[in-house]
């Protein structure tokens, strides 16, 4: 018996060791910091924003926090890792500032002209009968369709129902008011939930939940009087997150105010007709990459076959292209003329809604799919590729790209094997690097690797592809 507690002792202090010498995740500091936008002028029509960050180099680590300079003017709440929402809550003008942890800020000049509603008192609600609990909301401004409920114990049978698109659980508008609306539900001690607009066509969804709080005490959702707390969800550093409340009372009443939705759901829409797209995008993409617009196209409807493929001067995107009321969109790139446009290879973040005006001015901070780091000077490196899966036996590895002669199908690149599914291929690259292989045997057509181009980041010289089997 004592034997078997050594044992366990050793075999513990021997986790503590190797526990305490893990290697700290490595960290990378910023140089600089820009916002998309440096001035932004704000009134009852757009009385909101977002905004992005982008950090120098791409791949910091640091943390990134915003500022108003005067909150009766302008606030502004994180949405993201490098993304906030600035708000015009008055009349006047205000500096939103978005700070790195290790110092560095960046600016933009805010000016508002947004109409001040008062808000409206609580009305005077009766409690419920033992067994039930009741939620009194105010809903912000531009509340045209009503507000449902969903969440834990919102279903039949204190079931779960987190489906907005339901709309099982609609509130009523307290009468003599304009801004408050009640619902009664059977009291379940898991009742969780969030509430939802519903928007002018009639339908809800998580984009029309309420917005997001900066911390559990609540900023944009508060409650006023009664019981209840929030958790909040998708949070950024443990904060700026979307707001579950809880804590519900049973056979009593709790007052709860909501600032604003996350998306308007009964904003102005732009009309169906011919819209302009400028676009920059601080993240450079390889030379010969084109940029294209999906979305409520008049042609094509969040067809990816149909993208419409952007003009470019060497520093903006640009496209005429006609629209649906209410237009929707993304920007999508593909490295070359001869990829097929993919959802993989799509800018990362929400979609954007078309201005009133049909001109949409818009920056690009970040692309998903692959690494698009992009700004990787020219140089000489050694490239190592593991094939994973689908070589067959008897084939070269052509190491392809876009390099200023034989790029892409039409290079002649043969990768040296040095075993275990190992190829290597030693030379110059061009500046802002973008690269795949193919697999070639005689008699064969060329078989390309899955998956997207790899944009160099200037550091990773490893990588691995998978040829369709």
């Amino acid at each position: 018996m004592k034997l078997s507690k050594f044992i366990f002792a050793g075999i513990a202090a021997l986790a503590m060791l190797f526990t305490s010498c893990e290697k700290p995740k490595e960290e990378k500091e910023a140089t600089a910091i820009t916002l998309s936008q440096t001035e932004v002028t704000l009134n009852d029509v757009t009385p909101a924003v977002e905004l992005s960050a982008a950090l120098t180099p791409s791949d910091a680590t640091n943390t990134i926090s915003w500022s108003s300079s005067d909150e009766a003017v302008v606030t502004v709440v994180s949405s993201g890792s490098k993304t906030a929402i600035v708000t015009g809550v008055g009349k006047g003008t205000a500096t939103v500032t978005a700070t790195t942890s290790n110092g560095l800020a960046a600016t933009c000049a805010v000016t508002a002209d947004v109409t001040v509603v008062a808000l409206e008192p609580m009305p005077e609600v009766a409690n419920p009968a033992a067994g039930f609990t009741t939620i009194a909301l105010r809903a912000p401004e531009g509340t045209c369709n009503g507000v449902i409920m969903v969440g834990a114990g919102f279903g039949e049978n204190c079931a779960d129902d987190w489906s907005p698109e339901s709309k099982n659980n609609s509130f009523t508008k307290v009468e003599g008011t304009e801004t408050w609306y009640t619902i009664t539900v059977p009291y379940c001690s898991n009742l969780a939930g969030k509430a939802c607009a519903v928007a002018d066509d009639n339908t809800s969804s998580w984009s029309y939940q309420w917005g997001r709080n900066a911390t559990d005490d609540g900023d944009n959702v508060t409650i006023l009087q009664g019981a209840g707390e929030f958790e909040l969800e998708n949070a950024t550093d443990g904060k700026n997150g979307e707001p579950k409340m809880s804590g519900f009372a049973d056979g009593a009443v709790v007052y709860v105010d909501v600032k604003s939705w996350q998306m308007a759901p009964c904003a102005p829409k732009n009309p169906a007709g011919t819209a302009t797209f400028t676009m920059t995008t601080t993240v450079p993409l390889p030379e010969g990459a084109e940029v294209g617009i999906v979305g409520n196209l008049a042609v094509g409807d969040w067809d990816i076959a149909n993208v419409v493929v952007m003009s470019f001067d060497g520093t903006t995107y640009t496209a005429t292209v006609d629209v649906k009321s209410g237009c929707q969109y993304k920007y999508a790139y593909r490295l070359t003329e001869s990829d097929e446009w993919s959802w993989d290879n799509m800018e990362d973040g929400g979609n954007r809604v078309m201005d009133v005006s049909n001109n949409a001015v818009d920056v690009v901070t970040e692309w998903a799919g692959v690494a698009a780091t992009g700004g990787v000077s020219e140089g000489t490196g050694t490239f190592t590729i593991t094939v994973t899966a689908g070589y067959v036996t008897g084939s070269d590895i052509i190491f392809t790209g876009n390099f200023a002669t034989e790029s892409w199908g039409d290079s002649q690149r043969t990768m040296t094997s040095i075993g275990n599914n190992k190829w290597t291929w030693t030379g110059d690259y061009p500046a802002n690097f973008a690269f795949k292989v193919i697999m070639r045997k005689a008699g064969a057509d060329d078989v390309w690797a899955s998956g997207s181009n790899v944009i160099f980041d200037g550091e990773t010289f490893e990588h691995s592809f998978a040829f369709p089997e």
